[in-house]
């Protein structure tokens, strides 16, 4: 009866997760991330091409595009409210599922003892969509891109790995799923795949006894694969930037693109501590891999917040360099340590009962903390909750975006340029048809461009057929102001 109620609570728990997942909406910003690479896909299944708004932008690396467009093909024409919206469950969905296979990876080398794993996996992979994605949204939110889904794989690639070196055989089946796995984060946006090299480079330096002569011949190899990788695909950005280089173009914005909820500084912290405490005293953990995570964990989170500590990996764009706290597996530490704590008071069948209490208590505190108020933004947690309602993540409410798919009806996008405000000209854009939106001022083009396009396509005059900002509920300013660029 006990082992019927237990699966009972799993199937809740798992239940309420696919609710969230179809309840919820994703963030959308028809001239952002969100609107260039819906754009992207769009066009494909238009104009057989990743363009990006115009025919004179292409985006390079589609293959992520290239998934979906073939997706949207077997489907019904979906409206761009629809198509964002099956984009973000069925990526919120694969994320959620590789966190959770990765976390339960980790847990297992983590505790080897301990056979029930489920709830300390389930609370690890909710924490971590506390991970704040942008300034002001949650991690989920915003599962609308390519880099939402090769996150997951680069994690679920550690994992693998992680469980390759602790293992006393070691399969080809292993192996092989590495391989599969890091070659689908190399394509769908590779960048989230350095994560994965520095990764095993801490964990090279923490966790294998070799010699002297191994280590350095295993850091050459790296670097040299790293760097045939670099010169032959670009796949993280880099086109061989100089430091001074870095210098010049080092964006402001980026210090302040992801800004890190308290519970990462809290989990960081605990987590140092018993690092240091673990001398002392008998582990319930595998304390080598323990601190190996910790310290990735720590590096990353530095590396994402401090500037010069982002110098290092000057050959990058910064703001990649910033984002590399999303790589962090900091929603371990909390999970695995309460349970610790609660085992070693108490080791009957009672332990989980005591276990998911406090779980669920830290994560009602978390939210009725001050996570929802840091930095005097509405707080990750908050924004996820509120994305119930898709106008209060959107730049462009549901009315105004049906009114004009209604308008745009009466044209060919194939053979019409649209020439409109910016807001408009971007979900134009998105919406697969040819726009005057530069996605890299947030403003039209100049109309010596548009001149140019007449020569190949019939200009659309489009009025304004909403107020510029009409939607109140919407009041994120992650991306520059519109209203300030225009005009």
């Amino acid at each position: 009866m006990q082992s019927y109620y237990n699966s009972l609570f799993k199937i809740i728990l798992l239940g309420t997760v696919a609710c969230i997942i179809l309840c919820t909406n994703p963030l959308f910003q028809g001239g952002g991330d969100p609107g260039y690479h819906l754009s992207g896909i769009m066009q494909l299944l238009q104009h057989g091409k990743a363009y990006c708004y115009t025919p004179s932008c292409i985006i390079e690396k589609s293959y992520w595009h290239m998934v979906w467009s073939f997706i949207f093909k077997l489907l019904p024409p979906l409206d761009i409210i629809t198509a964002e919206k099956v984009i973000y469950s069925v990526q919120f969905a694969l994320s959620f599922i590789l966190v959770f296979l990765a976390n339960n990876s980790f847990v297992k080398i983590l505790l080897p003892k301990i056979k029930e794993r489920f709830y300390i996996v389930f609370f690890s992979t909710i924490l971590f969509y506390f991970s704040s994605s942008y300034v002001e949204t949650s991690w989920a939110t915003n599962s609308t891109v390519g880099y939402q889904i090769s996150l997951p794989l680069s994690i679920s690639a550690m994992s693998i790995f992680a469980n390759i070196i602790f293992r006393k055989i070691i399969r080809k089946t292993d192996l092989l799923l590495f391989i599969v796995v890091s070659g689908f984060t190399l394509i769908f946006h590779a960048a989230e795949y350095l994560y994965v090299i520095i990764f095993i480079f801490i964990m090279f330096i923490f966790t294998f006894k070799v010699s002297y002569i191994k280590y350095v011949v295993f850091i050459l190899l790296l670097l040299i694969i790293l760097a045939l990788i670099i010169y032959y695909t670009h796949p993280f950005g880099i086109y061989f930037q100089t430091l001074s280089g870095f210098m010049k173009l080092s964006n402001v914005y980026s210090a302040f693109y992801i800004i890190i909820p308290e519970v990462v500084y809290l989990s960081l912290f605990i987590g140092v501590i018993y690092c240091i405490l673990a001398i002392f005293f008998k582990n319930t953990l595998h304390i080598r891999f323990f601190v190996t995570c910790v310290f990735y964990d720590v590096f990353m989170t530095i590396v994402s917040q401090v500037h010069y500590a982002r110098m290092m990996f000057f050959f990058m764009p910064e703001y990649l360099v910033a984002r590399f706290m999303s790589g962090s597996l900091w929603f371990n530490i909390l999970p695995v340590l309460i349970f610790c704590g609660i085992y070693r008071i108490n080791q009957n069948r009672q332990i989980f009962g005591v276990y998911i209490l406090v779980m669920l208590l830290s994560l009602l505190c978390l939210y009725k903390g001050s996570l929802m108020m840091y930095c005097g933004y509405s707080g990750v947690v908050d924004t996820f909750i509120k994305s119930r309602d898709r106008d209060y993540v959107s730049d462009v409410s549901t009315v105004d975006i049906k009114l004009l798919e209604s308008f745009m009806t009466k044209y060919d996008c194939k053979k019409d340029f649209f020439v409109a405000r910016a807001d408009i000209s971007a979900l134009i854009g998105a919406m697969g048809c040819f726009s005057d939106y530069n996605y890299w001022t947030y403003n039209q083009f100049p109309k010596s461009i548009v001149k140019d396009y007449s020569k190949n396509y019939k200009i659309v005059y489009v009025a304004d057929l909403f107020p510029l900002y009409h939607n109140q509920k919407y009041n994120f300013k992650v991306y520059p102001d519109l209203l300030t660029v225009i005009k």
